[in-house]
């Protein structure tokens, strides 16, 4: 189990898996056959356009994250110094993160439950749940966990010199901006103090286990968590 842990914990197992996720959403976004924008997450949708600066169009986009992915895979199996891709370890990333999923909603209902409100499923169809649930772990862990906490760990580190408190800091910051993105643009949900809680926890809760599983891991949670919310 210990090389489990130590392999699926790699970059290499994290491009390996954001792969097919990325493709998966793009297969289940053309096939809910709706608006261009209309099923995309959020992340997904600020990410493009950013980059329709740079002349990029977003359906070419999709093309260019693919082939980047695939170019990246030799270069994170070169980093990762010996780990192997193994079909079964996909299964247990799966497994571990449906383990995962369950645990976490179990959790948050549990500390939230004197608050006499919920977060009910979407009204939308099945594909388009399906694509936002995958689109989530992807691109929000990408954006939220990757990016952004990296980026507020370094920052902060030159301001407190506690580095264990700067730590804290910056995973209840992330966790509080990931919340508060879901309220903002055109796609914005309704806010409700509720739900905001219960997005900030969630976002803890992702940002602890991305320090302690990976990416690979902490996306397919995401991923799956979503779906059993949103379905």
């Amino acid at each position: 189990m210990s090389e489990y842990f130590h392999s699926t914990n790699s970059p290499y197992y994290a491009v390996a898996t954001a792969l097919p996720l990325l493709i998966c959403y793009e297969v289940l976004v053309v096939a809910t056959q709706t608006p261009y924008w209309a099923i995309r997450n959020a992340a997904d949708v600020w990410m493009r356009t950013f980059f329709l600066a740079f002349e990029i169009k977003p359906q070419h986009l999709s093309f260019l994250m693919i082939g980047a992915m695939i170019i990246a895979l030799p270069f994170a199996r070169r980093y990762a110094q010996g780990v192997e891709l193994r079909p079964r370890y996909f299964v247990m990333i799966l497994g571990e993160s449906l383990g995962y999923s369950l645990l976490l909603g179990i959790v948050l209902r549990l500390v939230l439950s004197n608050l006499l409100l919920s977060i009910g499923g979407s009204d939308i169809g099945l594909l388009q749940n399906l694509a936002l649930s995958i689109g989530a772990g992807l691109f929000e862990e990408f954006f939220f966990r990757v990016l952004l906490l990296g980026v507020l760990l370094w920052f902060i580190k030159h301001l407190i010199p506690n580095e264990n408190f700067g730590g804290i800091l910056s995973v209840l910051l992330a966790a509080f901006l990931f919340s508060g993105s879901h309220y903002i643009g055109n796609m914005a949900d309704s806010f409700t103090w509720y739900s905001f809680l219960y997005r900030w926890l969630a976002g803890v809760a992702f940002t602890a286990l991305y320090y302690f599983r990976g990416f690979a891991v902490t996306s397919c949670t995401h991923a799956l968590y979503d779906i059993r919310v949103l379905l």
